[in-house]
């Protein structure tokens, strides 16, 4: 049921949900922003003793049997009644980066107030109702109120680089290519000090399930502040954005990412009011952030990506803007962001790899490269993502263009289809790399 009377997403002020126009509702206006914006907080907080955060959620929506007539206005209506119903929390724009996306914008919050007021998993639920998904091209952004210096930069940055394997496996990126567009990564994988330590950070995960590798002479003075597209975005002055989660409908991960982030800041905050900064190693973040569930999850990829290279059963998919690694999992596992195709154009799949792998074992490389192409065309044409798991089906939309949606009965999907799972190049290539000295 609608609530009737709700904060504007706009004024703040209470209105009658019928009354707020439809340029208020839903803003096409992408670059739109707040006069002002109001930090909320709970009435026991002092609002100059505390950090505020603000939440960006990018989403696609599509039709379903429960929203079958798409009115993406009459959508963000019923999201805003669900959302500013007990306060001035969000206002709801147009994404042009997403294929029918909109963007839902918070304003800035205190934790305490996040953690009170929003019940992620009856919110998303809701969402997922209203035909709202989360896929490869969304994702999820939290600003945090900061008024960063260079020192703090560059140590917001020596710990990113840090930490770098948790982040890779809490953002669930797998797509390098795509996400460098408006995430990028790049200035610390081509880094070569960087690059190296973290390498170096990913094996000794893998070999000891810990890190001690040393990071304490990396200095980032020369970091793309201007460019706002980069994984840690510096651009506002007042904040700090970390923009490398991707879009999520999946309630137990906003609230993990939510709490990580906020540890990571608490740890930047201590080292700026102590002026001891004495982390250097991944060991001694995760003991001060608190992050050790992350870690192990984190070193059981990492673990199990490099079984699946031993044993020659992860495929580098060569498909030019999803530029992932993956490998064929069971139904039981699915989740949103896995991937469906039928087994026979799997089966067709594979052969072309082999192909490719044979030419380039003989130092055939230009001779690869078409059909490397192939392989790109053909995955277009035939891969879909899972965005929505459900009892008894699987949602799935194509990888890119649109977001034509279609139910795939789980009672029969394993006589049909292959479930395959991506991992993000930056966590395969330093495994790989080991692989290859070793033989």
């Amino acid at each position: 049921m609608l609530n009737s009377i709700i904060f504007h997403p706009i004024s703040r002020k209470e209105i009658a949900l019928k009354e707020i126009s439809d340029h208020d509702v839903l803003i096409k206006d992408h670059i739109f922003r707040p006069k002002t914006w109001e930090r909320l907080s709970l009435p026991n907080e002092t609002k100059e003793d505390i950090r505020f955060f603000g939440l960006e959620f990018e989403f696609n929506i599509i039709s379903t049997k429960k929203n079958k007539h798409l009115d993406n206005t009459a959508i963000c209506r019923n999201i805003l009644s669900l959302l500013n119903a007990s306060g001035p929390h969000f206002h709801i724009m147009v994404d042009n980066s997403v294929r029918n996306g909109i963007e839902i914008v918070s304003n800035p919050m205190s934790i305490a107030y996040i953690r009170k007021m929003f019940n992620f998993p009856a919110i998303t639920k809701e969402l997922e109702n209203l035909g709202l998904v989360a896929s490869n091209d969304t994702g999820f952004h939290i600003h945090a109120g900061f008024n960063h210096t260079l020192r703090e930069r560059n140590l917001i940055l020596k710990l990113f680089s840090i930490s770098y394997p948790l982040w890779l496996e809490l953002s669930r990126r797998k797509i390098v290519r795509l996400q460098n567009r408006y995430v990028s990564t790049e200035f610390f994988m081509m880094n070569e000090k960087t690059q190296r330590r973290h390498e170096h950070n990913i094996l000794s995960l893998m070999k000891t399930g810990n890190s001690f590798v040393d990071f304490n002479d990396l200095f980032f003075d020369n970091y793309e502040v201007k460019n706002r597209y980069n994984a840690i975005n510096f651009l506002n002055p007042d904040t700090v954005e970390f923009r490398l989660l991707n879009g999520t409908v999946n309630p137990e991960i906003i609230t993990e990412s939510i709490d990580f982030i906020t540890d990571f800041i608490a740890l930047v905050d201590e080292i700026s009011v102590t002026r001891e900064d004495d982390i250097f190693h991944l060991h001694h973040f995760v003991e001060r952030t608190n992050s050790s569930p992350l870690l192990n999850k984190t070193v059981k990829q990492i673990k199990k990506t490099y079984s699946l290279l031993e044993k020659n059963r992860l495929y580098y998919n060569y498909f030019y803007l999803l530029d992932c690694y993956w490998y064929e999992s069971s139904l039981t596992f699915a989740e949103e962001g896995d991937y469906v195709i039928t087994i026979k154009d799997y089966q067709h799949y594979l052969t072309l790899l082999k192909k490719i792998t044979a030419l380039l074992q003989r130092g055939m490389v230009l001779e690869a490269n078409p059909i490397k192409e192939q392989v790109n065309d053909f995955l277009l044409a035939s891969i879909t993502e899972v965005v929505l798991v459900e009892d008894f089906v699987l949602g799935v939309i194509p990888v890119i263009h649109n977001v034509s949606y279609t139910e795939l009965s789980k009672e029969h999907f394993h006589k049909k289809y292959v479930l395959l799972k991506g991992v993000n190049k930056d966590l395969v290539t330093p495994l790989l790399k080991y692989i290859h000295r070793k033989s």
